[in-house]
């Protein structure tokens, strides 16, 4: 009977995921990353040692305020009725690089959490503006958007760890480029 639970929650964790993630994904990514943590959930016993359902929940929370949010955000997005997937992608990506930093925290015994949290925040935009290069037929606001929501997560980067006054300036410096650069993407849209 306990087997069976565990599968159905598996099953459950699998189609939340996919569906969450297949709005910032391409469906393949999408069902990897809902396959791992269906298994996570499935295998949790066996794992971690201990009983009861949730794992894979618990991993998908753990995994941060910004993976978490970049999918509900593009969801929000979509309501709202953008209709340009790569945009959206984007937008929502600056959007949980800034949101997934403030969950994350600050003070004594969080540092490892706060460093994850800027990890996700640094590759979520990053992953967006792969999106939108990729995006055929290209889509310079999404280029534009996808270079910004990198400035975004530069500058939270700078905000969120104690950085030497040298590489401050440099990711400072490093977001100013990425901001440039996306307004120059969006040069051929706008004209």
């Amino acid at each position: 009977m306990r087997i069976l639970l565990r599968l159905f929650l598996a099953s459950l964790v699998f189609v939340a995921c996919y569906w969450l993630f297949a709005q910032i994904q391409p469906t393949a990514i999408a069902a990897v990353i809902a396959g791992l943590l269906a298994l996570a959930e499935l295998f949790e016993p066996a794992i971690a040692g201990r009983s009861g359902a949730g794992g894979g929940l618990r991993l998908f929370a753990r995994l941060g305020a910004t993976l978490i949010s970049w999918p509900l955000f593009a969801i929000a997005l979509q309501f709202a009725g953008m209709a340009d997937r790569p945009l959206r992608i984007a937008i929502a990506a600056a959007a949980a690089s800034a949101a997934g930093v403030l969950a994350a925290g600050h003070g004594s015994g969080r540092d490892t959490v706060r460093l994850w949290a800027v990890i996700a925040a640094c590759a979520v935009p990053l992953d967006a503006l792969a999106q939108a290069l990729l995006a055929q037929p290209l889509d310079h606001l999404a280029i534009a958007a996808g270079a910004g929501a990198v400035a975004v997560s530069l500058l939270v980067a700078r905000q969120s760890i104690v950085w030497p006054q040298e590489h401050s300036k440099l990711l400072l410096l490093c977001a100013g480029a990425c901001g440039c650069a996306g307004l120059l993407s969006a040069l051929p849209a706008l004209v």
